[in-house]
């Protein structure tokens, strides 16, 4: 294994866990610092300068209008529509209830590919929905509601709307990801966040504790972490890490967020281990697994039909009549050329 590829597995594995960490860390944002609306604006403004200072020591790059209205759409769905439901969804359940339902990414995106791409279900992926909504059952059914303001089926339900768009924003921006720099792409992704969520960040600065008097250093830290950390190192390690290892590789990781994020907020109170929680992400992920593997084999089958597929000979086809006329002149020619040496002969 050469050092590129050590060094792409270290920086999928700091992105996940800087993503789950982050989970605990928006839900104490949001419980003493600030409302929803002010912690996107703050969040999207952040990082937005960050990848402004950085692309000054960077060549300009001109993005088409056409894929900065993708972008934009991208912006909408990805940060503001699914953010904005992931912060809600910690509103009303804890980081471990709410980070279960990332488990289930390769079962939204198999939905979205039957409905968008018309891809087949078939009974193997049929089988590990079961099993992830089976997980997903053991945890709700066992789970108090409406204690402390907690309503862990609202919330569970949030952020799983949230995961569907981020989803959709994965496949939205699918078009225009490869044409330009990743910084680049990410600064206006940002910048679009900044001006679709800011009227309402505005709206309601003066209830935003953490920008008041009354602010303390740990909500500032706090903030800083999901800033510098969560969003901005993210952002710019993902694409280096996604040069040298295959969507698989990534997938694997990206199930390091529930587990960093469970363990972080068991440690700082947020939430009580249960044992029916293992029990449960035991069931998502047998079933996100089959989903997954499902998916892969048929991708592997296709290519190997169409690798194995009989070709049909390019070269052109002389029609029935045409040959027979090319024969009766190479015959006719042939005939010229023996009796022209038939006389020669008798010349001799």
């Amino acid at each position: 294994m050469t050092l590129a590829f050590i060094l792409s597995h270290l920086a999928i594995l700091l992105v996940n866990m800087f993503l789950g960490l982050s989970i605990p860390i928006i839900k104490i944002l949001l419980g003493e610092w600030l409302t929803p609306s002010g912690y996107m604006m703050l969040r999207s403004a952040g990082v937005l300068v960050l990848f402004l200072v950085v692309q000054c020591f960077m060549p300009r790059e001109k993005i088409a209008l056409r894929d900065l209205g993708i972008i934009a759409l991208g912006s909408f769905l990805g940060f503001v529509v699914a953010q904005y439901a992931a912060a809600i969804s910690l509103q009303y359940t804890t980081p471990v209830y709410f980070s279960m339902t990332y488990f289930m990414s390769p079962i939204v995106t198999m939905f979205l590919a039957a409905l968008l791409l018309h891809e087949s279900i078939s009974l193997r992926k049929t089988g590990g929905v079961i099993l992830s909504i089976a997980g997903a059952a053991v945890l709700l059914i066992n789970a108090p509601t409406n204690t402390s303001g907690q309503n862990h089926l609202l919330g569970v339900s949030l952020a799983f709307f949230s995961l569907i768009n981020t989803s959709l924003f994965i496949i939205s921006m699918r078009s225009v990801a490869a044409k330009y720099n990743p910084i680049v792409q990410t600064k206006w992704l940002f910048f679009f966040a900044f001006i679709f969520i800011s009227p309402v960040g505005f709206n309601q600065i003066s209830e935003q504790k953490l920008l008041s008097s009354a602010w303390e250093w740990s909500g500032v830290l706090c903030m800083l972490y999901i800033i510098v950390l969560a969003t901005f190192a993210s952002y710019t390690l993902m694409p280096f890490a996604m040069r040298k290892l295959n969507a698989t590789t990534v997938s694997v990781y990206f199930n390091v967020q529930p587990l960093v994020a469970s363990l972080a907020a068991i440690a700082i109170g947020q939430d009580t281990f249960k044992i029916e929680q293992p029990i449960a992400a035991i069931f998502v992920l047998i079933g996100a697994y089959i989903v997954s593997t499902a998916r892969q084999a048929n991708m592997q089958e296709s290519s190997s039909k169409e690798a194995h597929s009989p070709k049909e000979d390019s070269s052109p086809k002389m029609d029935s009549s045409y040959q027979d006329e090319l024969a009766h002149k190479e015959d006719s020619s042939y005939q010229e050329k023996s009796a022209n040496k038939e006389e020669y002969s008798h010349q001799g």
